[in-house]
């Protein structure tokens, strides 16, 4: 056998012979080549701190509804887990929460798994309720760098107001086709001469704020206690139809206001029951807060089936009522 034969060149790395003799170590590569003008090819160390660019709901934020989602966007990608634990309240459980990311993992959207409360009341008066959220500088970026300067923030939620309102006595009763006026009674329907009786109501909405968000219900109410008003004539709803409300608007309460029949909302009662009986007027009354004041015509759909009897029905004007239900800033 004979010897392999080394291969020419020289080694790039390992040890060489210098000129004395001795064995040297060399570096197998280097980050440069100065000579063919190369750069730095070594990774940029990441040191600079994120920041918060938004956050939502705004500080100082009223009006704020129940199911609110709270969302923060950073100035770059976070580091999900020291965020969150960064990301603190003490007016609602932080621990029952859902916390998402976007898919660039700078935006940070917080759920309270429950709704949050409103202040509830009567009036203008009631104080709405306050939230906070802050994150501190724990958070980190991807890099482990801590947030800037820490985030602290509040919120005020809307407030929820329920009101009964009285009717505006000079403005609400009865108004016969001869212009008698009672605002003692509330009856509507026809008379021994076949003369009708209409019914007109009144409320002042000037108590109410003027910042509503959202209306839940506005309902128009009275009892109705008898459907033969004389007490012998007969129902007056197999003749005369249904009782039909009226959005209306009107100074002084007499004839003229009764034939200004206005918007027909629908049906306020059907029925001779002696109860009390209800109607959702929600959006005529929210179309009249501006106005501060919403008004009502209440008639039949006959005026009069000329059959020389009283037929009528009479609610108890002192029941009359509009209850409001809404959410306010």
């Amino acid at each position: 056998m004979t010897a392999a034969t080394p291969t020419s060149g020289t080694p790039t790395s390992g040890p060489t012979a210098n000129p004395t003799g001795d064995m040297t170590e060399t570096a197998s590569a280097t980050a440069t080549d100065s000579s063919d003008g190369g750069q730095d090819e070594t990774a940029a160390v990441d040191t600079e701190p994120p920041t918060v660019l938004s956050a939502s709901p705004e500080e100082g934020a009223t009006g704020v509804l129940a199911d609110v989602q709270i969302v923060v966007t950073f100035s770059e990608a976070m580091d999900p887990a020291t965020t969150e634990a960064a990301f603190s309240s003490e007016d609602f459980d932080v621990t029952a929460a859902t916390f998402e990311w976007d898919g660039a993992g700078s935006t940070l959207t917080v759920t309270p798994r429950e709704p949050l409360a409103y202040a509830q009341g009567a009036d203008d008066d009631v104080v709405p309720l306050a939230y906070a959220f802050s994150i501190s500088t724990d958070a980190q970026d991807l890099a482990g760098n801590g947030l800037l300067d820490p985030l602290s923030s509040s919120f005020e939620t809307a407030r929820h107001i329920q009101a009964s309102l009285e009717r505006v006595a000079s403005l609400s009763g009865r108004i016969r086709d001869d212009g008698t006026v009672s605002t003692e009674f509330l009856s509507m329907g026809d008379d021994f001469d076949n003369g009708w009786s209409r019914g007109l109501l009144t409320f002042e909405l000037d108590d109410l704020p003027s910042d509503v968000l959202e209306w839940n219900s506005a309902m128009l109410s009275a009892e109705q206690t008898s459907i033969t008003c004389s007490g012998f004539s007969p129902d007056p709803y197999p003749d005369l139809g249904d009782l039909v409300a009226f959005d209306v608007t009107f100074n002084v309460l007499n004839v003229a206001a009764t034939e200004n029949a206005g918007l027909e909302i629908g049906v306020f009662s059907d029925s001779p029951a002696l109860e009390v009986k209800s109607m959702d007027v929600s959006d005529e009354v929210e179309a009249d807060v501006r106005a501060q004041r919403t008004q009502f015509l209440l008639r039949f759909d006959i005026d009069t089936d000329n059959d020389e009897n009283r037929d009528c029905v009479a609610f108890d004007i002192e029941t009359a009522m509009l209850a409001v239900d809404f959410l306010a800033e």
